[in-house]
């Protein structure tokens, strides 16, 4: 019990502090991408490394283990080390440790300080609303696959399909075996070009397999409820996706068939069309040269296999 609770606290603080020290490190480069698709793909790059260190902890080497406390060491023997491109390794780090390099933990502190039943009951609560917050994310992604199973569903072309349901935009519904749904509603009202936008900009989605990849994302979100303003980063992302879709779209159709449809939160495991704030980008964007989409992807190469090498947890 004991050890457990240490690693939901350090799973706790280390996974914030790897959200945030991965989102400044990309914020760092993000100047340098210029493609729209490589931005989304930066965006989710820490939702992807709090996941991947959750499973590749270290603790081996947890003083606790070795039965040595923290608190009662010896004074200025505790040390924060910061890191970066030392030792002959190309990547950065945080680790708390002693002077002669053993490794303590907030787990650690926490238990020093507070007492091993406190910090159980603690975590305890943090074990229960994750497992609220996972079952409430498979909830609400099952009862929209029961919803769009239901739907009626007339087939118009390659994975396109229409719908007598009144929606208030076209999407992208499915998982894996995704397929394009325009509402006859909005057939009635748009032109022949911008249905053609549509299914040009719904195409990428599936191409890139957008659909699953953002409902992963949405999993590990829900897993890691606690961190703050995840929403924001994730929305961000979202926005550079749909940026990165449209530009395979003819401009002047696009912003038609934008107009005509309303802004909307889409059911889970579907990705709506319509989003105005796209508007004001289209009608300024630039389509990026081979020189700067190359740039854009050894950039985010270099700069995601820096971060997966780096270790920020703080032990």
């Amino acid at each position: 019990m004991e050890y457990l609770a240490r690693y939901i606290i350090n799973s706790l603080f280390g996974s914030i502090l790897t959200f945030y020290m991965s989102l400044l490190l990309l914020m760092l480069i993000r100047p340098l991408i210029r493609s729209y698709r490589t931005l989304y793909y930066l965006y989710l790059i820490p939702f992807l490394k709090v996941f991947y260190d959750l499973f590749f902890m270290d603790h081996s080497r947890w003083v606790f283990l070795q039965g040595k406390n923290v608190l009662n060491a010896i004074p200025n023997s505790r040390i924060l080390s910061a890191y970066f491109g030392t030792k002959g390794k190309p990547f950065a780090g945080v680790r708390f440790h002693f002077l002669d390099g053993e490794t303590f933990s907030i787990g650690d502190i926490g238990a020093e300080t507070i007492g091993i039943p406190l910090l159980a009951t603690g975590c305890s609560l943090v074990v229960l609303l994750t497992l609220f917050s996972l079952t409430r994310f498979v909830l609400r992604l099952y009862k929209a696959m029961q919803w769009q199973r239901k739907l009626p569903l007339e087939k118009m072309g390659p994975k396109l399909y229409s719908t007598s349901t009144p929606l208030k935009s076209p999407m992208l519904i499915g998982v894996w075996k995704s397929h394009i749904l325009i509402p006859k509603n909005l057939l009635k009202t748009l032109l022949d070009k911008e249905v053609e936008a549509i299914y040009q900009h719904e195409r990428q989605h599936l191409i890139w397999k957008d659909n699953l990849l953002s409902i992963i994302c949405d999993g590990i979100s829900a897993l890691f409820w606690f961190i703050p303003f995840r929403h924001i980063v994730l929305k961000k992302a979202s926005f550079y996706r749909e940026l990165a879709c449209d530009s395979k779209s003819e401009t002047g159709p696009l912003l038609g068939a934008l107009k005509k449809t309303a802004t909307h939160a889409p059911p889970a495991a579907s990705l709506a069309f319509s989003s105005s704030d796209r508007v004001a980008w289209l009608l300024r964007k630039k389509t990026p040269g081979k020189i700067a989409l190359t740039l854009s992807c050894l950039t985010i190469l270099g700069g995601g296999a820096f971060i997966f090498a780096s270790h920020f947890l703080p032990f």
